[in-house]
């Protein structure tokens, strides 16, 4: 999402990518105009040009970093060759836009815990209902499942491991944090998980 009124996208880049680092780290009612202002380096007033107010400048903060990690979602449903080649595609695009987007992870995460679920909805419908049409299609031609519900659990199963990552080599040294292995890993087990549900 652009601002409103200005022509050089990487002046709302900038401010965008702040404000989401700002918010991911403070939550919404931890941050103020005048702190996202200070930090791009220009005058509350001038965010205040741009947006009506502070949620207006959030909606647009989650828009501008989620859409990030859909488009790298997106762009694994271009992925040629059968559903299994598609499928690791996917994951592999889903585990990099997880783990490679902290900020998204973090904003996500507070927005869960401490958002109004209601807020997000348009952005839920504008940015995500496409990507989970794409993937409950793709893994209902893998097998006979409940594809809304399998997509569902594989994008929990991905966030939940990207969340927990940094504690894993605590537990246990030859758990793996590197994201291609991982994205391997899971892809070789929900393959083998629809396999079996087939027989």
């Amino acid at each position: 999402m652009s601002i409103p009124g200005t022509t050089d996208p990487s002046t709302r880049d900038r401010v965008a990518d702040i404000a989401a680092s700002l918010f991911a780290d403070r939550g919404f009612a931890g941050v103020s105009m005048r702190d996202i202002a200070e930090a791009v380096g220009i005058k509350a007033a001038s965010l205040y040009n741009h947006y009506p107010d502070k949620e207006a400048l959030y909606l647009a903060s989650l828009q501008h970093v989620f859409a990030r990690r859909v488009a790298i979602v997106e762009n694994a449903f271009k992925a040629t060759g059968g559903p299994r080649d598609r499928l690791k595609a996917l994951v592999s695009a889903l585990v990099m836009a997880t783990a490679g987007d902290p900020v998204a992870g973090r904003l996500l995460q507070r927005e869960l815990l401490d958002g109004d679920i209601r807020r997000m909805e348009p952005l839920i419908k504008d940015l995500f209902a496409r990507p989970f049409a794409h993937m409950t299609a793709l893994l209902g031609e893998l097998a006979p499942v409940d594809g809304a519900q399998t997509a569902a659990y594989l994008i929990s199963l991905i966030h939940g491991y990207c969340v927990f990552a940094p504690i894993f080599p605590v537990l246990d040294p030859s758990l793996t944090t590197d994201t291609s292995i991982l994205a391997d890993n899971l892809a070789e087990e929900l393959l083998g998980r629809l396999e079996r549900g087939r027989a």
